[in-house]
């Protein structure tokens, strides 16, 4: 497995998927990060907030999901959330330990919709919970008919991709496309049609239960995100008075890639720092 300066093993079912840990910096020690990255990436795409939380004394923790960047596990597959459930909780577990308090939870796209998965299930192992760009309802609407052979498809070939994303709507920074587009530890494939179904079960069924969330939630989201819709967050604003959403205008999916002369980089990462400073 390759390794990278800050990483530590972070064991999931029977598999080591690679960990990486960017140490608070000075004496005044905060609450702990863990992040689950998006799907089709990597956690080191996330190293500006991983660093800046490390300055304002943070522990930010994170991990490959299985099947990405370098974990082990077949390309972009995600056959349900329990496995990368169980990496996030022996992460958050990890992270309170040497830690020495309650974590916060973080999710960006696809990681957001497990971190909220967790959040409803085991409330109890997290501070709070902040969510970047969640991924609970597809910004393209899919006829009844295509997901109903999409159930079929990932019966019979999980593996086979049916569809693959426009990259150019990650961000409006031509830039960060570029990058996107040539990092070889992201899925540049369709989406596999298990993976697919998965996304669109799971974000039906987090919807209906976003009333049960007992956790503090702040969600931003951009209003023009061609991956996760926006109204899948408002839709779990508007239904548990504990989340609250901050809309940025304009904002394609990964709005901590937004072209740097916008501002807004700089202000979805303060956004998030005064969450985890709470």
């Amino acid at each position: 497995m390759a390794k990278h300066p800050l990483a530590t093993e972070i064991t999931a079912a029977e598999e080591s998927l690679a960990g990486y840990r960017w140490a608070a910096v000075g004496t005044d020690v905060r609450a702990p990060v863990v992040l689950i990255h998006g799907y089709g990436e990597h956690a080191r795409r996330h190293a500006a907030l991983g660093k800046a939380a490390s300055a304002a004394g943070h522990d930010l923790w994170s991990f490959d999901l299985p099947g990405h960047g370098v974990s082990p596990g077949a390309r972009a597959v995600i056959r349900g959330y329990s496995e990368p459930i169980a990496a996030a909780k022996r992460t958050l577990r990890r992270a309170a330990n040497i830690g020495g308090s309650l974590p916060i939870l973080m999710g960006h796209s696809m990681g957001g919709a497990i971190a909220l998965r967790l959040a409803l299930e085991e409330p109890e192992l997290m501070r709070s919970l902040a969510l970047s760009s969640p991924f609970l309802i597809d910004a393209v609407p899919r006829p009844k008919f295509q997901l109903s052979a999409a159930k079929v498809i990932a019966r019979v070939l999980p593996g086979l991709q049916v569809a693959k994303p426009d990259e150019t709507k990650i961000s409006r920074d031509p830039k960060e496309v570029e990058r996107y587009r040539t990092d070889p530890l992201n899925h540049h494939g369709g989406v596999p049609a298990v993976t697919g179904v998965t996304l669109h079960a799971e974000g039906e069924d987090l919807l209906a239960h976003a009333a049960d969330l007992k956790v503090d939630t702040l969600i931003v989201h951009g209003t023009a995100d061609g991956y996760a819709s926006i109204e899948g967050s408002r839709r779990l604003a508007a239904s548990n008075p504990r989340v609250r959403l901050i809309e940025i205008e304009g904002g394609y999916h990964e709005l901590h890639h937004d072209p740097p002369e916008t501002g807004v980089p700089d202000a979805v990462r303060q956004h998030f720092l005064d969450w985890f400073g709470r």
